[in-house]
């Protein structure tokens, strides 16, 4: 059974309709609609991609980029998702809320 045939399955044994199948591989990656930065007049995230508004709001995925170097961008969204982790593991830990 092929991956298709395997999505096609999925999908209508949960009783959705699939309105378009595609390959693997092709699937798109939106980002940027959640700007990174160190001005609040420019970007709502500082660099750990907690909130300037809220600090406690972290965005760990790809909306703080505004652009990817590749097409598969998750090893990177992986590894600063582990970064703002920990970061705001070190802020509990420090009695930030």
């Amino acid at each position: 059974m092929n991956s298709r045939h395997r999505q096609r399955t999925a999908t209508e044994s949960s009783g959705q309709l699939a309105t378009k199948m595609q390959p693997p591989g092709l699937d798109i990656h939106e980002i940027g609609g959640v700007r990174m930065g160190e001005d609040p007049d420019t970007s709502l995230l500082r660099a750990f991609s907690h909130m300037h508004a809220c600090k406690n709001v972290f965005v760990t995925d790809g909306a703080r980029m505004t652009s990817t170097g590749n097409q598969s961008p998750s090893l990177l969204y992986m590894a600063l998702t582990a970064r703002t982790a920990s970061f705001a593991a070190d802020q509990l830990a420090d009695g930030h809320s």
